[in-house]
């Protein structure tokens, strides 16, 4: 069941925060994550999030901010299972156009990502950490046709 993040997740929703970041970004210092916890628990205190539950535990959670996917993280025990896209489906439930930024170096995130529907759109370096990371975007049929009949507007005028 998804459900919208109440201030009593905050404990169980860093606890994923914390291992699925050091699980899918072995590629950056440990100690990273560590020194970012705090203002990663603010942020997602003020942001929009979604968690995701089990029999009533929180298994996985989704962050966005202005139509801009901050990340979906899955705890380990119920990743492959079908939650990660999920969640991401109930994003484009709610949006008709969506942003991410994924590290190139974290593949089975870009392939996931690439596999629902979202385009590479640039690369871009993320400087705190010094890793490439690639900006995507995503939209709806709907958002699609709005932007063409835009297009088409602008030619028969």
């Amino acid at each position: 069941m998804i459900r919208k993040f109440e201030t009593a997740d905050i404990e169980r929703v860093m606890e994923i925060w914390i291992d699925s970041n050091l699980d899918a970004h072995s590629f950056i210092p440990a100690d990273y994550w560590q020194t970012h916890f705090a203002g990663a628990k603010e942020a997602i205190s003020a942001a929009e999030v979604y968690v995701y539950e089990i029999d009533g535990a929180i298994a996985a959670f989704m962050g966005i901010k202005n139509r801009h996917i901050e990340g979906i993280f899955v705890d380990a025990d119920y990743r492959s299972q079908g939650i990660g896209k999920t969640l991401l489906d109930h994003a484009k439930g709610l949006y008709n156009k969506l942003t991410l930024s994924v590290y190139k170096r974290n593949a089975r995130a870009a392939e996931f990502y690439l596999r629902e529907g979202f385009t590479a759109d640039r690369e871009q370096m993320d400087f705190d950490t010094c890793q490439t990371e690639i900006f995507m975007k995503w939209e709806n049929g709907e958002a699609k046709n709005e932007k063409l009949n835009s297009y088409r507007n602008i030619f028969s005028s």
